[in-house]
């Protein structure tokens, strides 16, 4: 979990950015500048919040390759035990 006092670069200038607009006026191009540049600043915190991997997938993942190992190496050793129980079973019948 991301502790709440480290804050991004991104948090940093929308703050930054509101701050500034809170003094401007509605009515002023520079109001529809900062405007654009804090929706710019929102688009991109909210691709790089996607672009990031929980853990609890990456748990999920580490889960399933231990699963496909165990079964694997059982598959290794399971078989040849299987096998030759077969035969010896063969043979002495």
């Amino acid at each position: 979990m991301k502790s709440p006092f480290k804050r991004s670069v991104l948090d940093l200038e929308i703050d930054r950015v509101v701050r500034e607009m809170s003094k401007m006026d509605p009515n002023s191009e520079d109001y529809q500048k900062s405007a654009n540049s804090l929706k710019t600043l929102c688009d991109a915190k909210a691709i790089k919040a996607k672009a990031s991997v929980s853990p609890d997938t990456w748990v999920l993942v580490g889960a399933n390759l231990i699963g496909i190992v165990a079964i694997l190496n059982f598959e290794r050793t399971g078989i040849v035990v299987s096998k030759a129980v077969n035969f010896v079973l063969k043979k002495g019948a």
